[in-house]
Protein backbone atom coordinates (compact mmCIF):
# COMPACT_ATOMS: atom_id res chain seq x y z
CA UNK A 1 0.00 0.00 0.00
CA UNK A 2 2.85 2.37 0.85
CA UNK A 3 4.34 1.76 -2.57
CA UNK A 4 1.01 2.60 -4.22
CA UNK A 5 0.64 5.81 -2.23
CA UNK A 6 4.22 6.78 -3.01
CA UNK A 7 3.64 6.19 -6.69
CA UNK A 8 0.40 8.18 -6.57
CA UNK A 9 2.18 11.07 -4.79
CA UNK A 10 4.97 11.06 -7.34
CA UNK A 11 2.42 11.15 -10.16
CA UNK A 12 0.64 14.09 -8.51
CA UNK A 13 3.89 16.04 -8.16
CA UNK A 14 4.69 15.39 -11.79
CA UNK A 15 1.27 16.68 -12.78
CA UNK A 16 1.87 19.92 -10.86
CA UNK A 17 5.25 20.48 -12.45
CA UNK A 18 3.91 19.74 -15.95
CA UNK A 19 0.15 20.49 -16.31
CA UNK A 20 0.07 19.06 -19.84
CA UNK A 21 1.21 15.63 -18.68
CA UNK A 22 -2.32 14.59 -17.74
CA UNK A 23 -3.52 15.10 -21.29
CA UNK A 24 -0.90 12.83 -22.80
CA UNK A 25 -2.49 9.66 -21.37
CA UNK A 26 -6.01 8.54 -22.24
CA UNK A 27 -8.52 7.04 -19.85
CA UNK A 28 -7.89 3.74 -21.60
CA UNK A 29 -4.40 3.64 -20.03
CA UNK A 30 -5.86 3.54 -16.52
CA UNK A 31 -8.50 0.83 -17.12
CA UNK A 32 -7.56 -2.72 -16.14
CA UNK A 33 -7.48 -5.34 -18.86
CA UNK A 34 -10.33 -7.25 -17.22
CA UNK A 35 -12.68 -4.26 -17.44
CA UNK A 36 -11.84 -3.63 -21.09
CA UNK A 37 -12.35 -7.29 -21.88
CA UNK A 38 -15.75 -7.21 -20.13
CA UNK A 39 -16.71 -4.17 -22.22
CA UNK A 40 -15.81 -6.12 -25.35
CA UNK A 41 -18.16 -8.89 -24.23
CA UNK A 42 -21.04 -6.42 -24.03
CA UNK A 43 -20.29 -5.47 -27.62
CA UNK A 44 -20.26 -9.15 -28.53
CA UNK A 45 -23.70 -9.79 -27.06
CA UNK A 46 -25.24 -6.60 -28.44
CA UNK A 47 -23.91 -6.85 -31.99
CA UNK A 48 -25.35 -8.86 -34.83
CA UNK A 49 -22.83 -10.72 -36.92
CA UNK A 50 -24.54 -9.90 -40.22
CA UNK A 51 -21.89 -8.33 -42.41
CA UNK A 52 -20.66 -8.19 -45.97
CA UNK A 53 -17.95 -10.70 -46.66
CA UNK A 54 -14.58 -8.94 -46.72
CA UNK A 55 -15.65 -6.20 -44.32
CA UNK A 56 -14.64 -6.28 -40.63
CA UNK A 57 -17.29 -7.23 -38.09
CA UNK A 58 -17.78 -5.07 -34.99
CA UNK A 59 -15.58 -7.50 -33.07
CA UNK A 60 -12.88 -7.39 -35.75
CA UNK A 61 -12.66 -3.61 -35.48
CA UNK A 62 -11.43 -3.97 -31.91
CA UNK A 63 -8.17 -5.29 -33.30
CA UNK A 64 -7.61 -2.10 -35.25
CA UNK A 65 -7.75 0.40 -32.38
CA UNK A 66 -4.40 -0.15 -30.70
CA UNK A 67 -1.95 -2.88 -29.78
CA UNK A 68 -3.36 -3.19 -26.26
CA UNK A 69 -6.92 -3.71 -27.48
CA UNK A 70 -5.60 -6.16 -30.06
CA UNK A 71 -3.96 -8.29 -27.36
CA UNK A 72 -6.94 -8.10 -25.00
CA UNK A 73 -9.42 -9.07 -27.72
CA UNK A 74 -7.36 -12.03 -28.85
CA UNK A 75 -7.10 -13.40 -25.32
CA UNK A 76 -10.90 -13.38 -24.84
CA UNK A 77 -12.00 -16.54 -26.64
CA UNK A 78 -15.72 -15.74 -26.19
CA UNK A 79 -15.45 -12.89 -28.69
CA UNK A 80 -14.65 -15.33 -31.50
CA UNK A 81 -17.15 -18.05 -30.62
CA UNK A 82 -19.88 -16.92 -33.02
CA UNK A 83 -19.46 -18.17 -36.60
CA UNK A 84 -22.14 -17.03 -39.04
CA UNK A 85 -21.84 -18.00 -42.68
CA UNK A 86 -24.23 -16.92 -45.44
CA UNK A 87 -23.13 -18.13 -48.86
CA UNK A 88 -24.59 -15.98 -51.64
CA UNK A 89 -22.21 -17.11 -54.37
CA UNK A 90 -20.02 -20.17 -54.75
CA UNK A 91 -17.08 -17.88 -55.49
CA UNK A 92 -17.24 -16.76 -51.84
CA UNK A 93 -16.66 -20.21 -50.40
CA UNK A 94 -12.87 -19.93 -50.00
CA UNK A 95 -13.25 -16.60 -48.20
CA UNK A 96 -15.85 -18.08 -45.86
CA UNK A 97 -13.47 -20.94 -45.11
CA UNK A 98 -10.73 -18.47 -44.12
CA UNK A 99 -13.21 -16.57 -41.94
CA UNK A 100 -14.38 -19.75 -40.18
CA UNK A 101 -10.84 -21.06 -39.65
CA UNK A 102 -9.78 -17.74 -38.14
CA UNK A 103 -12.74 -17.68 -35.75
CA UNK A 104 -12.19 -21.26 -34.63
CA UNK A 105 -8.47 -20.67 -34.09
CA UNK A 106 -9.06 -17.51 -32.04
CA UNK A 107 -11.76 -19.19 -29.95
CA UNK A 108 -9.18 -21.53 -28.44
CA UNK A 109 -9.56 -25.22 -27.80
CA UNK A 110 -12.42 -25.35 -25.27
CA UNK A 111 -14.70 -22.33 -25.91
CA UNK A 112 -18.19 -23.47 -26.98
CA UNK A 113 -19.29 -22.28 -30.43
CA UNK A 114 -22.47 -20.89 -32.00
CA UNK A 115 -22.46 -21.90 -35.67
CA UNK A 116 -24.78 -20.74 -38.46
CA UNK A 117 -24.59 -21.95 -42.06
CA UNK A 118 -27.06 -20.55 -44.58
CA UNK A 119 -27.27 -20.40 -48.36
CA UNK A 120 -29.01 -17.89 -50.61
CA UNK A 121 -32.24 -19.07 -52.24
CA UNK A 122 -30.73 -18.75 -55.71
CA UNK A 123 -27.34 -20.31 -54.97
CA UNK A 124 -26.19 -22.51 -57.82
CA UNK A 125 -23.03 -24.21 -59.01
CA UNK A 126 -21.51 -23.29 -62.40
CA UNK A 127 -20.22 -25.74 -64.99
CA UNK A 128 -16.87 -26.25 -63.23
CA UNK A 129 -18.79 -27.39 -60.17
CA UNK A 130 -16.26 -30.07 -59.20
CA UNK A 131 -13.81 -27.43 -57.96
CA UNK A 132 -16.55 -25.62 -56.05
CA UNK A 133 -17.77 -28.88 -54.52
CA UNK A 134 -14.25 -29.51 -53.24
CA UNK A 135 -14.06 -25.99 -51.80
CA UNK A 136 -17.42 -26.42 -50.09
CA UNK A 137 -16.26 -29.73 -48.60
CA UNK A 138 -13.26 -27.92 -47.10
CA UNK A 139 -15.55 -25.27 -45.60
CA UNK A 140 -17.85 -27.84 -44.02
CA UNK A 141 -14.90 -29.83 -42.72
CA UNK A 142 -13.53 -26.65 -41.17
CA UNK A 143 -16.76 -26.17 -39.22
CA UNK A 144 -16.77 -29.70 -37.83
CA UNK A 145 -13.08 -30.59 -37.82
CA UNK A 146 -11.73 -33.48 -39.95
CA UNK A 147 -12.79 -36.01 -37.33
CA UNK A 148 -15.53 -34.04 -35.60
CA UNK A 149 -13.24 -32.49 -33.00
CA UNK A 150 -14.72 -29.02 -33.53
CA UNK A 151 -18.33 -30.26 -33.50
CA UNK A 152 -17.79 -31.40 -29.90
CA UNK A 153 -17.61 -27.69 -29.02
CA UNK A 154 -20.87 -26.68 -30.71
CA UNK A 155 -23.31 -24.98 -28.37
CA UNK A 156 -25.85 -24.03 -31.03
CA UNK A 157 -26.13 -24.91 -34.70
CA UNK A 158 -28.37 -23.39 -37.36
CA UNK A 159 -28.34 -24.89 -40.85
CA UNK A 160 -30.67 -23.34 -43.41
CA UNK A 161 -30.18 -24.41 -47.00
CA UNK A 162 -32.29 -23.90 -50.10
CA UNK A 163 -34.30 -26.85 -51.35
CA UNK A 164 -32.27 -28.34 -54.17
CA UNK A 165 -28.96 -27.17 -52.71
CA UNK A 166 -26.31 -29.32 -54.39
CA UNK A 167 -24.28 -29.83 -51.20
CA UNK A 168 -27.15 -31.09 -49.03
CA UNK A 169 -25.59 -34.55 -48.75
CA UNK A 170 -22.30 -33.07 -47.55
CA UNK A 171 -24.04 -30.91 -44.97
CA UNK A 172 -25.88 -33.96 -43.67
CA UNK A 173 -22.45 -35.46 -42.99
CA UNK A 174 -21.56 -32.29 -41.10
CA UNK A 175 -24.36 -33.09 -38.66
CA UNK A 176 -23.35 -36.70 -38.12
CA UNK A 177 -20.58 -36.07 -35.57
CA UNK A 178 -21.10 -36.26 -31.77
CA UNK A 179 -22.17 -32.95 -30.20
CA UNK A 180 -22.12 -33.44 -26.41
CA UNK A 181 -22.58 -29.73 -25.59
CA UNK A 182 -25.25 -28.85 -28.15
CA UNK A 183 -28.17 -26.94 -26.61
CA UNK A 184 -29.94 -25.52 -29.69
CA UNK A 185 -30.42 -27.13 -33.10
CA UNK A 186 -32.23 -25.57 -36.05
CA UNK A 187 -32.28 -27.35 -39.42
CA UNK A 188 -34.21 -26.32 -42.52
CA UNK A 189 -34.38 -27.37 -46.15
CA UNK A 190 -33.05 -30.92 -46.19
CA UNK A 191 -35.23 -32.55 -48.79
CA UNK A 192 -33.00 -33.18 -51.78
CA UNK A 193 -30.62 -35.63 -50.17
CA UNK A 194 -29.85 -39.19 -51.15
CA UNK A 195 -31.35 -40.59 -47.97
CA UNK A 196 -32.90 -39.58 -44.66
CA UNK A 197 -30.67 -37.52 -42.36
CA UNK A 198 -29.58 -38.75 -38.95
CA UNK A 199 -29.15 -35.77 -36.65
CA UNK A 200 -26.76 -35.59 -33.69
CA UNK A 201 -28.05 -36.94 -30.41
CA UNK A 202 -26.91 -34.47 -27.72
CA UNK A 203 -27.92 -35.19 -24.12
CA UNK A 204 -28.67 -31.57 -23.18
CA UNK A 205 -30.61 -30.27 -26.20
CA UNK A 206 -33.04 -27.54 -25.12
CA UNK A 207 -34.26 -25.99 -28.39
CA UNK A 208 -35.21 -27.98 -31.50
CA UNK A 209 -36.41 -26.40 -34.76
CA UNK A 210 -36.91 -28.68 -37.77
CA UNK A 211 -38.41 -27.26 -40.97
CA UNK A 212 -39.00 -29.26 -44.15
CA UNK A 213 -36.43 -31.99 -43.50
CA UNK A 214 -36.22 -35.64 -44.44
CA UNK A 215 -35.15 -37.20 -41.18
CA UNK A 216 -34.25 -40.73 -40.21
CA UNK A 217 -35.04 -39.91 -36.60
CA UNK A 218 -35.24 -36.96 -34.26
CA UNK A 219 -32.45 -36.30 -31.77
CA UNK A 220 -32.88 -37.00 -28.07
CA UNK A 221 -35.80 -34.79 -26.98
CA UNK A 222 -36.04 -35.65 -23.28
CA UNK A 223 -34.45 -32.34 -22.24
CA UNK A 224 -36.02 -30.19 -24.98
CA UNK A 225 -38.07 -27.27 -23.67
CA UNK A 226 -38.89 -25.48 -26.97
CA UNK A 227 -39.84 -27.39 -30.12
CA UNK A 228 -40.88 -26.03 -33.52
CA UNK A 229 -41.72 -28.44 -36.35
CA UNK A 230 -42.92 -27.84 -39.90
CA UNK A 231 -43.35 -30.38 -42.69
CA UNK A 232 -45.33 -31.21 -45.82
CA UNK A 233 -44.54 -34.92 -45.46
CA UNK A 234 -45.79 -36.43 -42.22
CA UNK A 235 -43.75 -39.61 -42.72
CA UNK A 236 -40.72 -37.70 -41.50
CA UNK A 237 -42.24 -36.69 -38.17
CA UNK A 238 -40.98 -38.73 -35.24
CA UNK A 239 -44.12 -38.71 -33.09
CA UNK A 240 -42.36 -40.90 -30.55
CA UNK A 241 -39.73 -38.23 -29.96
CA UNK A 242 -42.47 -35.60 -29.60
CA UNK A 243 -44.14 -37.72 -26.94
CA UNK A 244 -40.84 -38.13 -25.06
CA UNK A 245 -40.36 -34.35 -24.76
CA UNK A 246 -42.03 -34.16 -21.37
CA UNK A 247 -40.27 -30.94 -20.38
CA UNK A 248 -41.70 -28.88 -23.23
CA UNK A 249 -42.64 -25.30 -22.43
CA UNK A 250 -43.58 -24.31 -25.98
CA UNK A 251 -44.64 -26.42 -28.97
CA UNK A 252 -45.30 -25.27 -32.53
CA UNK A 253 -46.63 -27.69 -35.18
CA UNK A 254 -47.06 -26.71 -38.83
CA UNK A 255 -48.50 -29.49 -40.98
CA UNK A 256 -51.09 -29.65 -43.75
CA UNK A 257 -51.60 -33.41 -43.57
CA UNK A 258 -53.47 -35.60 -41.12
CA UNK A 259 -51.35 -36.55 -38.10
CA UNK A 260 -51.89 -38.02 -34.65
CA UNK A 261 -49.63 -37.32 -31.69
CA UNK A 262 -49.00 -40.19 -29.32
CA UNK A 263 -50.47 -40.07 -25.79
CA UNK A 264 -48.29 -37.78 -23.69
CA UNK A 265 -48.52 -35.40 -20.77
CA UNK A 266 -46.82 -32.00 -20.90
CA UNK A 267 -47.11 -30.47 -17.41
CA UNK A 268 -44.81 -27.54 -18.23
CA UNK A 269 -46.29 -26.62 -21.61
CA UNK A 270 -47.32 -22.96 -21.57
CA UNK A 271 -47.52 -22.13 -25.30
CA UNK A 272 -49.09 -24.16 -28.13
CA UNK A 273 -49.12 -23.05 -31.78
CA UNK A 274 -51.00 -25.17 -34.34
CA UNK A 275 -50.95 -24.30 -38.03
CA UNK A 276 -52.42 -26.16 -40.98
CA UNK A 277 -54.51 -29.30 -40.57
CA UNK A 278 -55.78 -30.34 -37.13
CA UNK A 279 -57.74 -33.56 -37.47
CA UNK A 280 -59.95 -35.34 -34.98
CA UNK A 281 -57.03 -37.50 -33.75
CA UNK A 282 -54.23 -34.92 -34.04
CA UNK A 283 -54.00 -33.84 -30.38
CA UNK A 284 -56.82 -35.79 -28.75
CA UNK A 285 -54.41 -37.89 -26.66
CA UNK A 286 -52.15 -35.17 -25.28
CA UNK A 287 -52.52 -33.37 -21.97
CA UNK A 288 -51.31 -29.85 -21.22
CA UNK A 289 -53.08 -28.82 -18.01
CA UNK A 290 -51.13 -25.58 -17.54
CA UNK A 291 -51.45 -24.12 -21.04
CA UNK A 292 -51.52 -20.31 -21.04
CA UNK A 293 -51.07 -19.29 -24.71
CA UNK A 294 -52.84 -20.81 -27.72
CA UNK A 295 -52.43 -19.88 -31.38
CA UNK A 296 -54.62 -21.59 -34.00
CA UNK A 297 -54.13 -20.99 -37.70
CA UNK A 298 -56.22 -23.64 -39.41
CA UNK A 299 -58.21 -23.67 -42.60
CA UNK A 300 -61.58 -25.03 -41.52
CA UNK A 301 -63.98 -24.86 -38.63
CA UNK A 302 -63.51 -28.56 -37.91
CA UNK A 303 -59.92 -27.88 -36.87
CA UNK A 304 -61.02 -25.34 -34.27
CA UNK A 305 -63.66 -27.71 -32.98
CA UNK A 306 -61.10 -30.52 -32.62
CA UNK A 307 -58.92 -28.32 -30.45
CA UNK A 308 -61.78 -27.10 -28.29
CA UNK A 309 -62.97 -30.65 -27.70
CA UNK A 310 -59.52 -31.92 -26.68
CA UNK A 311 -60.02 -33.14 -23.07
CA UNK A 312 -56.37 -32.63 -22.15
CA UNK A 313 -56.43 -28.86 -22.70
CA UNK A 314 -57.92 -26.68 -19.99
CA UNK A 315 -58.78 -23.61 -22.07
CA UNK A 316 -60.12 -21.79 -19.02
CA UNK A 317 -56.52 -21.15 -17.94
CA UNK A 318 -55.62 -19.33 -21.16
CA UNK A 319 -54.19 -15.84 -20.82
CA UNK A 320 -53.71 -15.32 -24.56
CA UNK A 321 -55.44 -16.76 -27.62
CA UNK A 322 -54.95 -15.95 -31.29
CA UNK A 323 -57.57 -17.56 -33.51
CA UNK A 324 -57.46 -17.70 -37.30
CA UNK A 325 -55.87 -15.65 -40.06
CA UNK A 326 -57.50 -12.22 -40.44
CA UNK A 327 -56.91 -12.17 -44.20
CA UNK A 328 -58.71 -15.51 -44.55
CA UNK A 329 -61.58 -14.55 -42.26
CA UNK A 330 -62.10 -11.35 -44.24
CA UNK A 331 -62.80 -13.44 -47.34
CA UNK A 332 -65.39 -15.73 -45.79
CA UNK A 333 -68.14 -15.62 -43.24
CA UNK A 334 -66.96 -15.69 -39.68
CA UNK A 335 -69.39 -18.52 -38.99
CA UNK A 336 -67.28 -20.75 -41.23
CA UNK A 337 -64.41 -20.43 -38.75
CA UNK A 338 -66.31 -20.40 -35.49
CA UNK A 339 -69.26 -22.75 -35.98
CA UNK A 340 -69.01 -26.02 -34.01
Amino acid sequence: MAGVLSSSSSHGNAMKSNPNLGHTRSLNDFLPNELISLTFEYLFYDSEEEFELGEPTPIDTLLLVCKRWYNIALTNTLLWSRIEIFVKDVLEIDSWTSYAASRIRRSGSSQLLDVTFETAWNLGFPKDKVAHYAAAEVLLQTLSGPYGETSTRWKSVTVNVTRGFAMADSISKLLSFPTPHLEALSVSGFYDVSGPITLPNPPSLRLLNLTFCRLNRFPNTRAVTHMELATDDITFWDVGAIAEAGLLQSLSLDCWHEYALLPARYPFLRSLHLRGRVGSRSIIDISAPNLEELTLQVDDSEGYSNVIQCPGLDLRRLRYAHIGWPHRIDNASIELYLQP
